[in-house]
C-alpha cells in the first residue's frame, strides 16, 4: 500500500492487525513487508511503529530506510528527522540503518505484545515463503508446485477482496504459458466459477476441505489458458 494511504483513516489499527473498511470491501493484514527504501515518511514509519508496539508482524527487505521523506525548508529539522527515522529502525530492527546493511536474514526480533520483526537483505520467493512459516502465518492463497510462467511474457496473479459476505477471487494469467494447479484458500467456501468474458457461472467440482492447527482450508482445481482471467466467487463459510 501506499504511505499516503497508510496513513489515511481507510487504514485501521486493531491489534496485531492492520484494517481496511470502506463502502466497497474490507480487508484484513496479519502482516506489512517493507520493500527496500533509502527514504520513508517519518508519520507512516510512525505508525508502522505503532502497529509492532500493538503486536504486528513486519517484513523488511533489501535495505532499510534511514532518511525521513518529510520536506521542512530547514537543514537541522530534516536531520532530527532522519535521525528519528533511524531510532526508530534500531528499536525495531536493532539494526543501525546508518550502516552497511548485515548480509543474510536477521534474528526474528520481539515485543512484549508478541509484535515481531525480520530483515531479509537478499529476498527471494522461497527465502519469503520460509520467513512465513518461521513467523507462524497461514498463506490466505496457496498453489500447488507454486506455478511460474516461463515463458517471461507475463505472470500468473491474484487478488482476493469480500463483499455483500462474499469471497470473491480473481486469478490472471498475463503470460504466454497455460496454467494448471490446484489452488487452496483459507476458510471453508462453496467456490463457483465465473467467467469475465462471457458472464457465464459453472459449479467448481473436486472441491476438498481440510483442517490444520484448527483452521479449514478449502482446495479446488484451476486452470487458466494463455492471457486469461477468471472469477472464483462464493459466499462466506464461518468455519
Amino acid at each position: 500500500m501506499h504511505p499516503d494511504f497508510l496513513l489515511s483513516d481507510k487504514i485501521k489499527l486493531n491489534g496485531s492487525k492492520l484494517e481496511l473498511n470502506n463502502k466497497v470491501n474490507s480487508q484484513s493484514y496479519k502482516v506489512l513487508i517493507l520493500p527496500g527504501q533509502t527514504v520513508i515518511s517519518l508519520k507512516a514509519l510512525q505508525k508502522i511503529k505503532t502497529y509492532y508496539d500493538k503486536g504486528g508482524i513486519v517484513i523488511a527487505t533489501s535495505l532499510l530506510p534511514s532518511k525521513a521523506a518529510e520536506l521542512t525548508g530547514n537543514d537541522k529539522t530534516a536531520l532530527t528527522n532522519d535521525r528519528k527515522v533511524q531510532a526508530i529502525i534500531k528499536e525495531m530492527f536493532g539494526i543501525d540503518a546508518a550502516k552497511p546493511m548485515p548480509d543474510g536474514v536477521s534474528p526474528v526480533k520481539s515485543n512484549k505484545m508478541n509484535g515481531k520483526t525480520i530483515f531479509i537483505r537478499k529476498p527471494s520467493g522461497d527465502l519469503l515463503n520460509e520467513t512465513l512459516e518461521k513467523l507462524n502465518i497461514d498463506a490466505d492463497v496457496s498453489f500447488e508446485n507454486n506455478p511460474s510462467p516461463l515463458s517471461g511474457g507475463g505472470m500468473f496473479s491474484y487478488l482476493h477482496k469480500q463483499k455483500d459476505k462474499k469471497d470473491i477471487y480473481y486469478f490472471a494469467n498475463s503470460s504466454d504459458d497455460a496454467i494448471e494447479t490446484f489452488a487452496e484458500v483459507r476458510g471453508k467456501i462453496i467456490p463457483e466459477l465465473w467467467n469475465p468474458a462471457n458472464g457465464e457461472t459453472t459449479s467448481i467440482k473436486e472441491v476438498a476441505y481440510s483442517k490444520k492447527d484448527g483452521q479449514v482450508y478449502t482446495r479446488f482445481p484451476l486452470k487458466l489458458s494463455p492471457v486469461t482471467s477468471l472469477f472464483v466467487v462464493s459466499a462466506l463459510k464461518n468455519e
